[in-house]
Protein backbone atom coordinates (compact mmCIF):
# COMPACT_ATOMS: atom_id res chain seq x y z
CA UNK A 1 0.00 0.00 0.00
CA UNK A 2 2.77 2.43 0.90
CA UNK A 3 4.49 1.77 -2.40
CA UNK A 4 1.39 3.01 -4.21
CA UNK A 5 0.58 5.95 -1.94
CA UNK A 6 4.06 7.47 -1.74
CA UNK A 7 4.34 8.26 -5.49
CA UNK A 8 0.78 9.60 -5.47
CA UNK A 9 1.51 11.98 -2.60
CA UNK A 10 4.78 13.06 -4.21
CA UNK A 11 3.04 13.79 -7.51
CA UNK A 12 0.26 15.78 -5.85
CA UNK A 13 2.75 17.75 -3.77
CA UNK A 14 4.78 18.53 -6.89
CA UNK A 15 1.66 19.84 -8.61
CA UNK A 16 0.15 21.72 -5.65
CA UNK A 17 3.18 23.38 -4.05
CA UNK A 18 4.09 25.70 -6.94
CA UNK A 19 0.48 26.92 -7.04
CA UNK A 20 0.32 27.48 -3.28
CA UNK A 21 3.82 28.62 -2.35
CA UNK A 22 2.51 31.71 -0.54
CA UNK A 23 0.21 29.60 1.69
CA UNK A 24 0.86 27.92 5.02
CA UNK A 25 1.36 24.16 5.21
CA UNK A 26 -2.13 23.68 6.69
CA UNK A 27 -3.69 25.39 3.68
CA UNK A 28 -1.59 23.32 1.28
CA UNK A 29 -2.69 20.08 2.88
CA UNK A 30 -6.29 21.30 2.80
CA UNK A 31 -5.95 21.40 -0.99
CA UNK A 32 -3.94 18.19 -1.25
CA UNK A 33 -5.98 15.87 0.99
CA UNK A 34 -9.23 15.85 -1.05
CA UNK A 35 -7.24 15.29 -4.25
CA UNK A 36 -5.37 12.38 -2.72
CA UNK A 37 -8.48 10.75 -1.25
CA UNK A 38 -10.43 11.14 -4.51
CA UNK A 39 -7.67 9.55 -6.56
CA UNK A 40 -7.27 6.69 -4.08
CA UNK A 41 -11.02 6.00 -4.00
CA UNK A 42 -11.31 6.09 -7.79
CA UNK A 43 -8.37 3.72 -8.04
CA UNK A 44 -9.87 1.35 -5.48
CA UNK A 45 -13.29 1.37 -7.13
CA UNK A 46 -11.89 0.74 -10.60
CA UNK A 47 -9.78 -2.19 -9.35
CA UNK A 48 -12.54 -3.85 -7.37
CA UNK A 49 -15.41 -3.14 -9.73
CA UNK A 50 -17.62 -1.49 -7.13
Amino acid sequence: MLAGVYPLITAILSAVFPLTEDREIRQRTLVMAPLMVSIMICSFVSRNGL
